[in-house]
């Protein structure tokens, strides 16, 4: 049974009093198990004890991917089990280091990972020495991308609360420095339609965990990251190595931020809605990553063709069997 169930705009994350009692549901004083005296023995520990299964507190149940306790998928899918089974492919949250594809910027940016982790770190205060530039870390391919890191929960959301949607961090490297200064170099605010406002800060703000609503910022915010999956092939040229034997080059990727219309296709996946409709397809919706993908984890299936593709090897976080999400939009 779950007893106190709160919401993230109303609960342990943010809107702090002077006298809140809040800090007690994450922290200890003197008895912490892990750095940030924070207790649990991982970041991930902490944050499934109430958005896990049965765990007290938090109705979005990232591990199974639903809401509780109506049972309704979470738009992010879930993290071990999702709609009844388990997970075929899922971002990382355990801290250990995995290649973040895609992940390289040219070097006259300060967008993408290269914003924290490269040579220029200190145009601004309290950013991070602890990486190196490209090519230099383990695993890493010289100038070809697949920059190795460490994700947990809190690299993408912010526990003590953001201006962004679903608490998302606004910065370049979540798991470093937080970015609510918009003047800030990798400054990122994603924003959705749900009722009562933009995000969470907003008076009469009410969260919906079941419907795609997002309207702007989504796919530059996953860019942070995966930078190359953005490059327009008028952008100066990244090779990237994508694991498939043919070693780093230049890669060609498909469109986003563009709209269907001016395709002349329609889809039923969701699309980012900068217009603020959150049921009909609007001629200004654009394709965004999470069109095609999940953010937690997907529990759809690869066979034939579909299966053991590069660079991931595995469902890739899509929405549906195989590539049912290309033809959903392209109905070859």
């Amino acid at each position: 049974m779950r007893t106190g169930v709160v919401s993230a705009n109303n609960g342990p994350h943010g809107n702090y009093s002077p006298t809140t009692d809040k800090c007690a549901g994450c922290h200890r004083t003197h008895t912490a198990t892990q750095g940030n005296l924070l207790k649990g023995n991982t970041i991930a520990d902490l944050c499934f004890s109430c958005h896990g299964s049965g765990g007290p507190g938090a109705n979005t149940n990232v591990v199974d991917g639903r809401l509780e306790p109506s049972g309704m998928p979470l738009n992010g899918g879930g993290f071990v089990n999702f709609q009844g089974s388990p997970t075929t492919s899922r971002h990382t949250y355990d801290g250990s280091q995995h290649p973040a594809w895609g992940s390289d910027t040219p070097w006259s940016s300060y967008s993408g990972c290269q914003g924290c982790h490269g040579p220029w770190y200190q145009q601004w205060p309290g950013a991070p020495t602890f990486y190196p530039g490209p090519g230099n870390q383990p695993g890493q391919m010289a100038g070809a991308g697949n920059v190795q890191m460490p994700v947990t929960c809190v690299s993408c959301h912010d526990a003590h609360g953001a201006r962004s949607y679903r608490l998302l961090t606004n910065r370049v490297m979540a798991d470093v420095i937080e970015y609510q200064d918009p003047t800030l170099p990798g400054y990122v605010q994603v924003v959705s339609n749900e009722v009562g406002g933009l995000n969470p800060d907003q008076t009469g703000y009410v969260p919906n965990y079941t419907e795609r609503r997002y309207r702007d910022g989504i796919t530059s915010w996953c860019a942070s990251c995966h930078y190359l999956y953005q490059q327009r092939q008028s952008d100066p040229a990244v090779p990237f190595d994508a694991a498939d034997g043919l070693g780093a080059q230049i890669r060609y990727r498909h469109s986003i931020t563009v709209t269907l219309s001016s395709q002349g296709l329609t889809t039923s996946l969701p699309l980012q809605q900068p217009s603020g409709y959150s049921v009909t397809q609007q001629p200004t919706d654009k394709v965004a990553c999470i069109t095609c993908h999940y953010a937690h984890g997907s529990n759809v299936r690869m066979i034939g063709y579909a299966a053991n593709v590069a660079p991931t090897n595995d469902s890739a976080l899509l929405r549906m069997d195989n590539r049912g999400v290309c033809e959903d939009c392209h109905k070859k």
